[in-house]
């Protein structure tokens, strides 16, 4: 089960520049009966490890828009030590349900219409600020890639190319869930077992997606999440409260 389930993360994530953490936190403590601190931690070392490939075939293939990355990993590092400390700070039970939450949010966020952005460049720049912070806080707190944030602010806001937007999310992505993942393992807050199991076929079906970048339709992708996203809030939200 652990291994169908990273490979089909890996290859429905990859293409839309997610990180696939909303899928794999709900996993893990469903399936596997992890703690939330296990949960996040894990998952977001899954993510770096499965994003390593992948951000360097989009660096091959000048997939990057360097200047909008690197203000969105130095605003997003901030937010992992919060994220970090706001996920070690609450109970189980609280986290699940602020996690439903914010899964009901996303599947939301994925499909709402965007408005047409009439900003100047510079000071939609100065809107990646925030976006990389709260990037940073969702992935150390929930283990999200935050992905969902990050491609349409890129696609949408600073009007670059789709395959620009997901190849400087799957690098971003990389980068703040490698220094997370510092975290959380250095205070034991890890999974080996359920690590190789879910990272490899996540690496497997990420590396097979990788082959269609460009050729799969993002909106259709994004649809899909956002109905498997609602289901998985339900399913959630459900175990906790009854």
């Amino acid at each position: 089960m652990p291994v169908a389930f990273g490979f089909f993360v890996g290859f429905v994530a990859t293409p839309s520049g997610l990180g696939g953490g909303v899928f794999l936190v709900p996993f893990l403590l469903i399936y596997s009966g992890l703690d939330n601190k296990v949960s996040v931690g894990t998952s977001i070392a899954v993510i770096a490890f499965s994003r390593t490939i992948v951000a360097y075939i989009h660096f091959k293939k000048k997939h990057i828009d360097y200047k909008s990355l690197v203000i969105l990993a130095f605003c997003s590092i901030p937010g992992v030590f919060i994220g970090f400390q706001l996920n070690t700070s609450i109970n189980a039970s609280l986290f699940k349900i602020l996690l439903s939450l914010v899964l009901f949010y996303v599947a939301w966020y994925m499909i709402k219409p965007s408005k047409e952005n009439g900003l100047s460049e510079a000071m939609s720049r100065l809107t990646l600020v925030p976006i990389g912070f709260l990037s940073g806080v969702l992935s150390s707190a929930f283990g999200l890639g935050s992905g969902f944030i990050s491609v349409p602010t890129l696609h949408k806001l600073l009007k670059r190319d789709m395959i620009i937007s997901v190849g400087t999310s799957n690098l971003l992505i990389l980068f703040f869930t490698s220094v997370g993942s510092i975290q959380y393992i250095g205070n034991s807050y890890f999974s080996l077992v359920d690590f190789l199991s879910l990272a490899v076929s996540m690496i497997a079906g990420s590396v097979l997606a990788a082959q269609f970048l460009g050729k799969i339709n993002p909106k259709f992708l994004r649809a899909t999440f956002s109905i498997l996203l609602f289901f998985t809030a339900i399913n959630l939200l459900f175990k906790e409260i009854f």
